[in-house]
């Protein structure tokens, strides 16, 4: 999940389209827990479920479409999931506490 690129956020993604934007959804998707078929470029029914569960529990609009609001709150959750498992951050944290 730390090697997704930025999402295009002038962009409305559906069931139908193929790109590398997807892809990273997908990844997104799966790195918190919401996707779990094949990654691939592909938008398809499960990338739309898997979507719509991520819109109903983030209280979004559930259309089933990645726009620019939905993007931001995968991002969101996303720099918010590595920062709890950073390990370079965690140990950080530690030798600064510790210098305290």
């Amino acid at each position: 999940m730390a090697y997704i690129t930025e999402f295009d956020q002038k962009k409305t993604y559906s069931v139908g389209e193929s790109n590398s934007d997807i892809k990273n959804i997908q990844i997104a998707l799966k790195g918190l827990g919401y996707y779990d078929d094949k990654i691939s470029k592909e938008y398809t029914e499960k990338v739309k479920q898997a979507v719509e569960a991520y819109q109903e529990k983030n209280q979004l609009a559930v259309t089933g479409k990645v726009d620019a609001k939905t993007m931001r709150s995968i991002e969101q959750n996303v720099i918010k999931t590595l920062a709890k498992n950073d390990p370079a951050l965690e140990k950080a944290q530690k030798v600064v506490n510790d210098e305290k």
